[in-house]
């Protein structure tokens, strides 16, 4: 149990900050949350876990093992979360723990080269970061922040995929047909929602329902002759 976390981005340069990502300036907002917590009850403690998953080929794999462990299998348990089976977590106390995990992952992640992008991702990546405040009158919360990388859609003719990698880009685009399909249906109300007919949204039904918060943050191409796909994905 984490009992004293190292501080957030109160020493990092307002310039430095700039620069970072998503990710970076998540983690560095939940430590200093964390700190000023903490500020205000000392025996107040946090445990923080850490995960990183790939989905590549249907198949959900861990990136944070050598080598990672493959074609891992979720359950989804009596109170409706998403739990994946014989997965060890992974502890971290300050913002650099997690960084740390984060470059291990991104070395395992599966690439490969298109026509369109010499580093292509060929998987959708989940970054998971399971939070637990225990406060000193006993009482506990927990939450989960997912941090979703997807793959982009791609269009054959143009990326001139071919074999394992004209394969990896059909898995792609439908896991990516069948999260439209589930906001859809979310949205409009539907009885049956379909989050069982792809990995990824199986693992992310938490976060697409219930009183969780959703944002989706879309990266389009202003170039003319990308313009089918950037319409399609805003």
């Amino acid at each position: 149990v984490v009992d004293a976390i190292k501080e957030g981005s109160d020493n990092v340069p307002e310039k430095v900050q700039k620069l970072y990502g998503i990710i970076p300036r998540a983690v560095f907002d939940i430590f200093t949350w964390i700190n000023l917590e903490m500020s205000k009850d000392h025996q107040t403690e946090f445990e923080i876990k850490v995960f990183y998953f790939e989905i590549y080929n249907e198949s959900l794999n861990n990136l944070l093992t050598m080598p990672p462990q493959k074609k891992m299998k979720m359950r989804e348990m009596k109170n409706g979360s998403i739990v994946v089976l014989n997965c060890e977590p992974n502890y971290a106390t300050s913002p650099e723990d997690i960084f740390e995990l984060l470059k291990i992952g991104q070395m395992n992640r599966a690439v490969a080269g298109t026509n369109q992008n010499a580093r292509s991702s060929r998987s959708h990546t989940i970054f998971v970061l399971d939070i637990e405040q225990k406060n000193s009158d006993g009482s506990t919360k927990s939450s989960r922040l997912n941090l979703v990388d997807l793959a982009g859609s791609e269009r054959i003719d143009k990326t001139g995929a071919t074999g394992q990698t004209l394969k990896e880009a059909q898995k792609i685009n439908l896991s990516l047909t069948t999260l439209g399909m589930c906001i859809k249906s979310l949205t409009e109300g539907q009885k049956h929602v379909p989050f069982r007919d792809s990995k990824l949204t199986m693992f992310l039904k938490q976060s697409l329902g219930g009183n969780s918060k959703t944002l989706l943050i879309c990266t389009a191409s202003a170039l003319a002759r990308h313009y089918e796909e950037s319409y399609q994905t805003c």
